[in-house]
């Protein structure tokens, strides 16, 4: 689905961008099996999901971002042994760094900035 929103670049296309973004995870969904239960702290992942859209939409972020960001995030669950206590730390650098490829500059807060969103830890 397409941003309706102008882009913020001349000549950046980010509707385009967020398509192919969709469609490389749609192929690698297909083929790699994600078992999301399996996920370690899958209980609290739906909590940290809600908490990567809700910043998203405070720093007016695009789709593309907040959806690279889960990615990164579901990635990160997958592959790194995390405490509870680091889940946010975690999340609010998959958001900056989704961020810091799919936004400009500009629009990208501090690192410092990001955390005061959380108040958790």
């Amino acid at each position: 689905m397409a941003d309706p929103r102008p882009s913020r670049l001349p000549g950046l296309q980010t509707p385009v961008l967020s398509h192919d973004l969709h469609a490389n995870l749609r192929r690698r969904e297909e083929r790699q099996c994600y078992d999301v239960q399996a996920m370690q702290h899958a209980d609290l992942r739906v909590q940290l999901v809600k908490w990567i859209t809700i910043v998203c939409e405070h720093f007016v972020y695009f789709p593309v971002t907040r959806d690279a960001a889960i990615f990164y995030f579901d990635h990160a669950l997958r592959q790194i042994a995390l405490d509870p206590s680091e889940l946010y730390l975690a999340a609010s650098a998959a958001i900056v760094l989704s961020a810091k490829y799919n936004e400009i500059e500009e629009v990208v807060p501090p690192f410092d900035e990001l955390l005061a969103c959380c108040n958790h830890g």
